[in-house]
């Protein structure tokens, strides 16, 4: 069997797929209150995300100053740009979401 057969026979089974599952995808399966909004998925993402990325960038920054420390202390090179540099990029990562959920 050669591509162009296969391609033909897996387009078929899609739609013979999409064909038998149509009328359940049709099925509200929101209950009493008529099913959510549609941009409810999205706005609960966005609130995961915004938690999530404030606790990790949090963890990473702070991990990363402690790295910088160990490495300016065992050189014996201490670069404060740098260091600046990743607490205002710390302060961003954190703040940044909560921002961004304002402006929404």
């Amino acid at each position: 069997m050669n591509t162009k057969h296969f391609l033909t026979i897996a387009a078929l089974v899609a739609l013979a797929t999409i064909c038998v599952v149509d009328p359940a995808l049709a099925q509200d399966v929101g209950g009493d209150t008529g099913g959510d909004e549609w941009w409810t998925p999205i706005t609960e993402l966005f609130t995961v995300l915004q938690t999530g990325i404030g606790k990790i960038g949090s963890y990473v920054v702070g991990i990363g100053l402690c790295i910088i420390g160990v490495i300016g202390a065992v050189t014996g090179r201490l670069d404060s740009n740098r260091i600046i540099i990743i607490i205002l990029a710390g302060i961003l990562v954190v703040s940044g979401p909560t921002i961004a959920d304002k402006l929404m």
